[in-house]
């Protein structure tokens, strides 16, 4: 009976695959994570050196790279001239992490295994999807931050001596920058603080013929987006979304600087920054 951890280089994960591993040991516990090269360098840093503690191989189900140069959501996006394929069907997490996920379980998974997740008790949307989605393939799936007693925090990080990504300082999960399926407030974030990954995704849209955002294309969103950053509010997605939008609105209005109520108003009613399905 194997216990296979999705070890998705965010701190969750890191500490799932920590219990599940003290409770299992290193025989029959995996750790499995899948190459997108569009995560940071540091997020890198850190799974290895958590993997290196641990004295634990990373397994890795990994996309074909002949096919999407990189392993990344931009050489997908490039390569099947689409960002998505209906509302619900990000390609880039079909195509480097999904189909692989699948493609490894179904060479390697045996009855009683066991899939664990990152998930935590306030997360319970998400495991009750998740855990249909996988039982309705006939796989079993466990979720240690949610469920067992006692479980792991970031505290654990700071015993043994291991930084969490610098991700975190303005991102909330360790994931893309440039998230597919991110919404406004991400997209700033990726405009302010990583210039270089927005310009890329702004000239694949003109290329594209399509815009992530549903209203206003990247290049579109521009001079918004300067003006949302002089607002003087610190540009992360800690703040809940609406808090964030309305803030800023807020800030603009007082110090006399007009603005598109349009976008401000999408802003306002987009949900809370999430990751999607690339935990897998």
């Amino acid at each position: 009976m194997k216990h296979i951890v999705c070890y998705s280089g965010g701190v969750s994960s890191a500490l799932v695959g920590a219990m599940v591993l003290k409770k299992y040991g290193y025989k029959n516990t995996i750790w499995l994570n899948h190459v997108v090269n569009a995560e940071p360098k540091d997020v890198e840093r850190f799974e290895k050196e958590f993997a290196e503690y641990h004295n634990m191989f990373i397994t890795y189900a990994n996309a074909d790279e002949s096919k999407y140069p990189g392993l990344t959501p931009y050489s997908v996006a490039k390569k099947e001239n689409c960002f998505q394929n209906g509302p619900k069907m990000v390609l880039c997490t079909s195509k480097l992490k999904t189909e692989p996920f699948y493609k490894w379980l179904k060479e390697n998974y045996q009855e009683g295994d066991i899939i664990y997740y990152g998930f935590d008790a306030n997360e319970t949307n998400r495991i009750q999807r998740r855990s249909s989605i996988l039982a309705s393939s006939g796989y079993k799936s466990d979720y240690p931050l949610a469920f067992w007693p006692n479980p792991l925090d970031e505290t654990y990080l700071d015993e043994i001596d291991i930084k969490k990504p610098m991700q975190y300082q303005v991102f909330k999960h360790a994931n893309c920058r440039g998230c597919i399926k991110g919404k406004l407030q991400h997209w700033l974030c990726v405009y302010v603080h990583d210039r270089e990954t927005y310009d890329k995704f702004a000239e694949l849209e003109e290329q594209i013929g399509y815009t992530i955002q549903r209203d206003k294309s990247l290049n579109e969103l521009r001079s918004y987006f300067d003006l949302c950053s002089k607002s003087g509010i610190e540009i992360t997605e800690h703040m809940p979304s609406q808090t964030f939008w309305a803030a800023v609105k807020r800030r603009l209005k007082n110090i006399g600087v007009t603005y598109d109520e349009k976008l401000f108003k999408a802003g306002l009613e987009e949900e809370q920054a999430k990751p999607c399905e690339c935990v897998i």
